[in-house]
């Protein structure tokens, strides 16, 4: 069967100002993968993915989305593409002055036409899944910093998109929500999900990961398999694996 791209990066450069951030990334990702990338801090790994989802445009190169290049694509089209995707930021987003559960509904009342009992249906699963419904509620200025990483999660995830773009989302994570968030991420692997995740979590790259991308100062080193990262002999990828190389908050 024939491979589906959703996303490519090709000869991808960035800069603000003077500074270089990015420098002729390139890769791509099919269609079901789990594309993990790690990177050391100030590597450019959120200006990348902001890059991703045409929040930005590149000095030079290229980026595509389900096919289309967004380097001039219209406000229309992009947000046409959105429909498709889900993404959590690096920083908790919600908005402080509604409730968690119309945080959550906001991206089904906008982007469907659902009814409004399938919408609390919908909503309130995905608050379940990720032990937030007692909080339906509550505004999100009540949440510990966990809860509002996995209310972020929620909205992304509940109008079921091809595509989600995860950054750094277990940084702020105890052991059990960290046991849960990588539980729903394998089911939205089985179901054939893509997920694209910054992230120098080990666990991911042993039992969920199918291509890592290795970033270093802005460049990316190279693609590899799962199972090429587990027998790689890499001194650099050793120690961002294992903490030994800061993975901080950037940009």
């Amino acid at each position: 069967m024939e491979k589906e791209v959703l996303l490519s990066l090709k000869g991808v450069t960035y800069a603000y100002g003077e500074r270089l951030i990015l420098e002729e990334v390139s890769f791509e990702v099919e269609r079901g993968w789990v594309f993990q990338i790690i990177s050391d801090a100030g590597g450019g790994k959120s200006t990348l993915l902001n890059l991703c989802l045409g929040m930005l445009k590149p000095l030079e190169g290229e980026v595509k989305l389900f096919g289309l290049s967004l380097n001039n694509i219209s406000y229309q089209r992009l947000k046409d593409l959105r429909r498709r995707i889900g993404f959590v930021f690096q920083e908790s987003t919600p908005i402080n002055n509604i409730t968690v559960f119309e945080n959550v509904a906001l991206p089904l009342r906008y982007h469907t036409r659902l009814s409004e009992e399938k919408v609390r249906s919908k909503v309130s699963s995905e608050l379940e899944r990720f032990g937030i419904l007692k909080y339906s509620d509550e505004r999100p200025v009540k949440l510990s910093v966990n809860d509002k990483v996995k209310l972020d999660l929620a909205r992304a995830l509940v109008t079921e998109p091809e595509l989600i773009f995860f950054d750094s989302p277990f940084l702020k994570m105890g052991f059990e929500d960290y046991g849960r968030v990588l539980s729903i991420l394998r089911e939205l692997k089985r179901k054939g999900v893509t997920l694209i995740i910054v992230s120098n979590d080990k666990m991911l790259t042993l039992s969920l990961s199918d291509r890592v991308g290795v970033m270093k100062g802005g460049k990316m080193l190279g693609v590899k398999t799962s199972q090429e990262i587990k027998e790689s002999k890499d001194a650099y990828v050793g120690q961002l694996l294992s903490g030994e190389v800061s993975f901080a908050p950037e940009e």
